[in-house]
């Protein structure tokens, strides 16, 4: 089992360990090069079962074979949301962040553009609501496509602009792992 202590130490040690890959336990889908990584480093840290149940659960399903909704996911406190759409014009797509939660997002089939920031450079729209655990912004940052090849890592300090439309392509049907974030 890994040093947990050792992959926060220092920042070269959180790299190490991130490009190492052990954490996947043999997941081939690969987290976006956007991914904070001494943050991921410090949940998987702080949480390592919670994180080892949410990739064994990529691994092991049948992901579309999936039904849209929401699901838990047996035997942990985690749950999922599945989606199958078309995407959304730009101008249409919200940028948004939570405080409780951490998202892994996935594309299952089809792709779509996904925006990743900071708070900082956004204004926000929509206080936070800490019953649906959001809050929205209004601003630009960077895009991104999103595609079965790998998953993107929200953490709250992450504002994210899911579902954005990709050329060609009809949408996607992605899942959303919804982790607890620890503070």
């Amino acid at each position: 089992m890994e040093n947990m202590q050792h992959i926060t130490a220092s920042k070269e040690a959180a790299e190490n360990w991130f490009k190492s890959e052990s954490y996947l336990n043999g997941l081939e889908i690969k987290p976006h090069a956007a991914t904070d990584i001494l943050e991921f480093a410090r949940q998987y840290a702080a949480n390592k079962q919670q994180w080892d149940t949410a990739f064994e659960y990529l691994k092991n399903t049948d992901l579309k074979s999936l039904n849209e909704g929401k699901h838990s996911l047996e035997g942990s406190d985690l749950y999922i949301a599945v989606s199958e759409s078309t995407n959304k014009d730009l101008a249409d797509a919200k940028w948004e962040s939570h405080k409780k939660a951490i998202d892994i997002q996935y594309v299952i089939d089809g792709a779509e553009q996904m925006g990743v920031t900071q708070a900082s450079q956004l204004n926000v729209t929509d206080p936070y609501d800490e019953l649906k655990d959001v809050m929205f912004y209004k601003g630009e940052g960077e895009l991104h496509l999103a595609t079965p090849a790998e998953f993107f890592i929200f953490f709250p300090s992450d504002v994210h602009r899911p579902m954005v439309k990709a050329d060609g392509y009809w949408g996607s049907k992605k899942i959303v792992l919804k982790l607890k974030y620890i503070e």
